[in-house]
């Protein structure tokens, strides 16, 4: 369940993104073609967190407790970073910011699906790998419903203004419109999908901690093997 939960909430942080970009926008003073970049930062960052963690969790990472500290610390990380981002000015910060969450969300995803095979081995975690990708899509698809209350209302909207795309026979009257646009309630998505993870992360930490011993299934399996022996 703990997995479950934080899952959920990968697909809520990743989706949040896509709906709020406009706004992120303005409050950065770049373009939208601009701000896309948040993108190819963010998964830049999430293929070098899997590529790095597909190394560092199985080769370095040997006791049950470690693995479910990184756990712990890749998703709360996650969250942290992703409750600070609508609140920079900087478009540098922002992009920043994104790739290293998504170094972390990237590590966390590949070291949760690793554990699974870990603890029951290659063939009985087939569905529960399944499972997991199930439930960020469930992520996907609510994150969306999220945002849409926060969003503001279209008549105090127009995507060009707001864009910082204004062209240059704008009138006066449109500037002062573009700064009479509240955008300010934008961070609630990010600040409660944020909380999501780091609330649940601590999950990780608690089982971390729990006097039970975590099944290893090549342990086990080798201990079999030379039984048979």
């Amino acid at each position: 369940p703990v997995s479950w939960l934080t899952q959920f909430g990968h697909g809520l942080v990743t989706t949040v993104l896509g709906p709020t970009q406009p706004y992120l926008a303005r409050n950065t003073g770049v373009s939208i073609d601009t701000v896309n970049f948040v993108w190819t930062f963010g998964f830049l960052g999430y293929l070098f967190g899997s590529l790095v963690t597909g190394v560092v969790f199985k080769r370095y990472l040997q006791s049950s407790r470690s693995k479910l500290i990184f756990l712990f610390l890749t998703i709360c990380s996650t969250g942290i970073f992703m409750t600070v981002l609508p609140f920079t000015s900087s478009f540098g910060l922002l992009v920043t910011g994104r790739l290293v969450q998504n170094f972390a969300l990237g590590s966390f995803i590949t070291a949760d699906a690793s554990l699974i095979v870990f603890l029951i081995g290659p063939e009985k975690s087939r569905p529960f790998t399944m499972i997991i990708h199930a439930v960020i899509g469930a992520g996907f698809f609510v994150s969306t419903f999220l945002v849409r209350p926060f969003l503001p209302e279209e008549k105090e909207a127009d995507q060009r203004s707001i864009c910082n795309r204004m062209s240059n026979e704008s009138s006066s009257m449109e500037k002062e419109n573009e700064d009479d646009i509240d955008v300010s309630s934008i961070s609630w998505p990010f600040i409660i999908t944020g909380l999501w993870c780091i609330v649940f992360s601590f999950g990780f930490l608690i089982l971390a901690f729990l006097p039970y011993r975590m099944p290893d299934y090549y342990t086990e399996h080798r201990k079999e093997e030379q039984d048979k022996e």
